[in-house]
């Protein structure tokens, strides 16, 4: 068969990219009410779409990139589920993405660098 080049592959996608028909929100529930869902996708995620890739969902993260803990600011979800730790936990900074993708359920995650 005529598979494409990412054909199989899952990743997971930092909640500052535009993805159609989801909310952008940087983690931050002030953003949530006001936000829009996205008209369309940005270039880089269609582009892995196009290419075979299977969007498995968005990462969640410190609210506005500042890492730690803002429980006040951040939207009413719980912290990510961590299988390998004590249950739910902060990821405590943008990196998350970078460890998830350790784990054999994704393959690679696209994030960002906000130093």
């Amino acid at each position: 068969p005529n598979r494409k080049p990412l054909h199989g592959l899952r990743f997971a996608i930092k909640d500052v990219f535009d993805v159609k028909d989801l909310r952008v929100t940087a983690g931050n529930r002030a953003f949530y009410s006001p936000s829009k869902t996205a008209k369309a996708t940005c270039p880089i995620f269609q582009r892995l779409l196009d290419a075979g890739a299977d969007h498995a969902g968005v990462g969640l993260f410190g609210t506005l990139r500042l890492g730690g803990t803002h429980q006040v600011s951040q939207l009413p979800r719980t912290t990510t589920f961590n299988p390998r730790g004590d249950g739910y936990q902060s990821a405590g900074g943008g990196g998350s993405g970078a460890a998830i993708a350790a784990y054999d359920w994704l393959n690679f995650t696209i994030g960002t660098n906000s130093e």
